[in-house]
């Protein structure tokens, strides 16, 4: 399936002329059909997850290609390496219907250590405002299992603490840790 994804991903590309990076999206079916949703010739806001499981930086590729350059990288060095898993904090109610809320952080401790990354602007004492997206955080980890991957996403979200607002942090916690988000198939 990953091949078949990647060939088409590459022929949509090359029939446009396309020399950058780019997500190409696609659905799949239960029979394992896949159809073209759409190319996205910007920076994803899941890129941290491409970044991680396949050890580049897009945003520096792509600032490179912007200034002329060729891409650097050759399909060789675009293998997979691992798992990673992404969680989107964002300050909303999920007790109220993901309400949006905002105001002052009044005490902010983030996550670290092995197997995570915390892209972020928020901080202890930040306003959080009110008229823009609700997104806060993405909060990725990654390890050379999923398993690995999963466990330090449950420790990450439990050392994650802000304080004054309402945040999805325990929404995530209950979504990570429920039973059948431990299930899952090898293929």
């Amino acid at each position: 399936m990953r091949e078949a994804l990647k060939e088409a991903a590459v022929k949509i590309v090359t029939a446009v002329g396309y020399d950058s990076i780019a997500t190409i999206e696609f659905l799949v079916d239960e029979k394992q059909n896949f159809y073209f949703i759409e190319a996205n010739t910007r920076l994803q806001v899941e890129h941290g997850i491409s970044e991680l499981v396949y050890g580049i930086d897009i945003v520096e590729e792509m600032i490179r290609i912007a200034f002329g350059e060729k891409l650097s990288l050759t399909e060789e060095q675009l293998k997979p390496r691992g798992f990673a898993m992404q969680c989107r904090i964002n300050f909303e109610d999920p007790q109220h219907n993901f309400m949006p809320n905002s105001g002052p952080i009044v005490r902010y401790l983030s996550p670290g250590g092995e197997g995570v990354r915390l892209d972020s602007c928020v901080f202890g004492e930040y306003e959080f405002p009110k008229a823009y997206d609700s997104l806060g955080a993405l909060l990725m980890t990654y390890g050379s299992t999923r398993e690995k991957t999963v466990s330090a996403m449950e420790r990450a979200l439990s050392e994650y603490f802000i304080g004054g607002l309402k945040t999805t942090i325990p929404f995530q916690k209950k979504i990570v840790t429920h039973p059948a988000s431990c299930e899952y198939e090898r293929g």
